[in-house]
């Protein structure tokens, strides 16, 4: 097996459990583990803060949305590492035509740490208790209209059926700088172009000094397939589509079995 010197870790299907627990083990294996550990997850800042708290990962890099925004927490909040804002006439597109063809979708937008909605209902209600935050409402319209305001992510979600004609719709229109993809079967996902997990593993290889081949990545969906076929160890997790696990270069226990410790204590045996 491959030299690894540090590793990257989605967080939900992976870290946690379906429950939504943290993996039993894991904090038990990174104290054993002397190499960084990093977070890399579709998650905002506020999402990612708990886990980050309870694993005593405060020192290092906090991968959020994807890699559309990079930070390290300090004392007062955090401190930024590298952002990717998505352009705003894009986003004037989209809701437009999510309110003309698709308006039982429901949609948040994501600027630095806030969840902005428009709308309360059933998809933001069960995100809120997965993630543990309380979204802000307010008007996207206004909200875009302050020049020094900027959007990380946006997330569309709904049935899967209806998703996926959203998907596909948003794949036959032309935008400036616009990325959308499937986090869960009926999650949206929307970044920048250069929004990747696969990028936000160079980025902190990067930050770390550590050549790619020496890097470790574990995942479950298919957001994480390129970041896993890059790392020099990919790994997925049991409970993930076959797509992923045809993408890694080895398989762990799911989620619900401590698949990510078993994962990095393997790998340091």
């Amino acid at each position: 097996m491959s030299t690894v010197n540090l590793i990257l870790s989605d967080i939900d299907g992976t870290l946690l459990t379906s429950e939504h627990t943290i993996d039993s083990e894991l904090k038990a294996t990174l104290t054993q583990t002397k190499h960084p550990f990093v977070l890399a997850s579709a998650r905002s800042p506020k999402g990612m803060f708990p886990i980050v708290e309870e694993l005593g990962l405060k020192d290092n890099p906090i991968v959020c949305y994807n890699g559309a925004l990079i930070i390290k927490k300090n004392d007062k909040a955090y401190d930024i590492l590298s952002q990717h804002a998505l352009i705003k006439n894009d986003i004037y597109v989209l809701l437009e035509k999510i309110e003309s063809q698709f308006p039982d979708v429901s949609v948040s937008l994501y600027s630095h740490d806030e969840w902005l909605i428009e709308k309360d209902d059933y998809w933001v209600q069960q995100e809120a208790d997965i993630t543990k935050q309380k979204p802000t409402k307010t008007d996207f319209k206004t909200f875009l209209a302050e020049p020094m305001t900027q959007v990380h992510k946006l997330l569309l979600i709904s049935d899967a059926k209806e998703i996926n004609e959203l998907l596909l719709t948003l794949k036959a229109m032309s935008f400036e700088d616009f990325s959308c993809y499937l986090s869960k079967d009926n999650y949206l996902e929307i970044t920048t172009n250069s929004v990747s997990k696969e990028n936000a593993l160079k980025e902190i290889a990067a930050y770390y000094h550590v050549p790619i081949e020496e890097t470790m990545a574990i995942g479950d969906n298919y957001n994480d397939i390129l970041m896993i076929q890059l790392a020099g160890v990919g790994v997925a997790m049991g409970n993930a589509p076959e797509d992923v696990k045809l993408a890694s270069d080895w398989i762990t226990s799911d989620n619900n079995h401590n698949g990510l410790s078993r994962a990095i204590n393997q790998c340091f045996k």
